[in-house]
This record gives C-alpha cells, sequence and structure tokens, in this order.
C-alpha cells in the first residue's frame, strides 16, 4: 500500500462512529418525590431496551445519566454539567427540570410537568407526554366500566379544555353515549350548572380543569354526587378519597415507559416535524367500591 494512503485512511477511520456506541440520555429531575421517582424508574427500564435500525448502535444498551436539581445550583452550572455528557435526548421530570432546560438545542422530552403541557407553543425540538388522558379514552373506559351510563355530565372551561370536550363529544356519539357539557370560566357558577344536571345525567365526569376544581367546587361535586346517586370520574386516583366513585388515570410508571417509547422513535428516526406532546396512553381504572355500593351503582372492572 503506498505510503501517501496511509494517513488518508487513518483520518476516514477517525470520523466513522465507534462501533456499540450508545445513544447518550439525560434525566433532569426536578426533586426527590415519589411520582418522579416512579416515572424514572419505568423510563429507565423501558429505555434500556432500545433497539435501532441502524447498524451496530444497538449493541450498547441506552445507559441514562441523572441530574437530580439541587437549590443551591444555577441552572448554567446545571447546563455546563449536561454539556460534558454531549446528550441526544433529555428527560425533564417535573417544570422546574423542564424550565432549566428548556432554552437547549437538543431533542427535549418533558414529564409529569403539567406547565409545560399547558403551553400553546412548543420549540420544535421539545415534545412531551401529557400527564391527562386523552378524553376519548377515558370516555371508553368511563362505558365499559360502568355499562348502565348512558349520560355523562361535565363542566368546563372553554380556554382550558376545550379542545378536550370536543373531542369526547365525537367520541360519546360514536359509542352511543350522551354528553351533557356545560361551559363556564368562573368556578362560581359551578353549583349551578350542576343544579341543571339533576336527573338528566348518569355520571359526572371531572375533567383535569384547576381554573374550576378547586376544594369548594369539589365539595360541591360530591355532594352532588350523594344526594342525586350520581357517580363522579375523575382523573386521579386522590379524588377517590375525597368520595369519587372511580378514576381514570395513567400511573407514573406508565408514564415513563411511554416517555420511554418515544424516545427510541426520536433517537431512531429523529423528532421530525410532528412534535406535538402525547396524551397518556397506558390507563388504569380504580374503583371505589364502598362508594359505588352506596351509589347503587354496577361497576364492571374484568
Amino acid at each position: 500500500m503506498p505510503r501517501l494512503l496511509i494517513p488518508i485512511i487513518m483520518m476516514l477511520l477517525t470520523c466513522l462512529p465507534l462501533a456499540g456506541h450508545a445513544q447518550e440520555v439525560v434525566i433532569v429531575q426536578s426533586a426527590s418525590y415519589k411520582p418522579y421517582e416512579e416515572a424514572v424508574g419505568g423510563f429507565i427500564s423501558e429505555i434500556a431496551t432500545l433497539s435501532s435500525s441502524r447498524g451496530v448502535k444497538s449493541i450498547q444498551p441506552v445507559a441514562p445519566t441523572t441530574y437530580l436539581l439541587k437549590k443551591s445550583q444555577s441552572t448554567e452550572d446545571l447546563n455546563r454539567e449536561i454539556d460534558t455528557q454531549g446528550p441526544h435526548l433529555i428527560l425533564a421530570v417535573g417544570d422546574k427540570a423542564f424550565s432549566a432546560v428548556s432554552s437547549r438545542k437538543e431533542p427535549i422530552i418533558f414529564l409529569l410537568a403539567p406547565k409545560a403541557g399547558k403551553l400553546a407553543k412548543l420549540p420544535p425540538n421539545i415534545t412531551g407526554i401529557r400527564m391527562a388522558p386523552c378524553a376519548s379514552e377515558q370516555l371508553l373506559e368511563i362505558s365499559t366500566s360502568l355499562p348502565k351510563v348512558k349520560r355523562v355530565g361535565t363542566v368546563f372551561n372553554p380556554d382550558k379544555t376545550g379542545n378536550m370536550v370536543e373531542k369526547a363529544e365525537k367520541t360519546a356519539k360514536d359509542n352511543g353515549l350522551e354528553l351533557l357539557a356545560s361551559s363556564t370560566d368562573n368556578p362560581r357558577k359551578v353549583a349551578s350548572l350542576l343544579d341543571k344536571m339533576k336527573g338528566n345525567i348518569d355520571a359526572f365526569w371531572m375533567l383535569p380543569d384547576h381554573s374550576l376544581i378547586n376544594p369548594v367546587t369539589l365539595d360541591l361535586i360530591i355532594l352532588f354526587s350523594m344526594e342525586n346517586r350520581i357517580p363522579v370520574v375523575t382523573f386521579a386516583s386522590k379524588y377517590l378519597r375525597n368520595g369519587a366513585a372511580m378514576a381514570v388515570f395513567a400511573s407514573p410508571e406508565d408514564m415513563g415507559r411511554q416517555a420511554a417509547d418515544l424516545s427510541k422513535k426520536i433517537l431512531t428516526d429523529g423528532l421530525g416535524n410532528n412534535h406535538v406532546p402525547e396524551y397518556a396512553k397506558r390507563l388504569k381504572v380504580m374503583a371505589n367500591k364502598p362508594i359505588l355500593k352506596k351509589l347503587g351503582v354496577e361497576v364492571n372492572l374484568e
């Protein structure tokens, strides 16, 4: 081999990716908080199975580096530390974590970050998992789990959950349900809207709309439930202890796994033009059986 070719070949080899080189994933976690820990655990267990169609890149499993936000650490210092990892993707768990990394250029996925999920417009490198389940999937779970429910009532703020209700109305129509959705942007009007639903609904669906749901309106909804033997179906299991009859929700661990599935797609194919955040997909149904029995409501949780 001519000597002049050797330096050229060596230079070309240094430009090629190393066999088995793993994708670098960084997790930034807002705090040491049980739901965050569960979400990160689900993400790590699922992302470890990453495989790629791109040659030998799948030889090395992904082993994310996790940073827990510290009160004494500045955003600048955190991002300098992240720079040393050369990440291909960042998972931001919680709103504080998302805020700390949102100006970076790598693909970013937010998780358990309600404020991020409500942003009207996101940069093209950012997507995430919304905390609320898809409205259509929730309604289908209500229909399956409460077979005698045919009329579902809800109250909503058009500026907050209007799109959610619009999709739910189509799903209700397609599945033989009637959705009685009353709109307001004033929580003080919730009582009068509930009063109009008396005798007209079989279940009340509580939406993730904190402009309307507060301790006062929650008490009103539960009182309405007990007085009219109408089960309340909610979006979070924590409301079961307040008297809700059933919750349709996604666990933090399952949302972490969903974020890992999304990460696999991005690491393999790139983010592309479709970076609209996903609704939580893997839903759980939890029933408050004492409340259902008290209300005389039949439940099917097979």
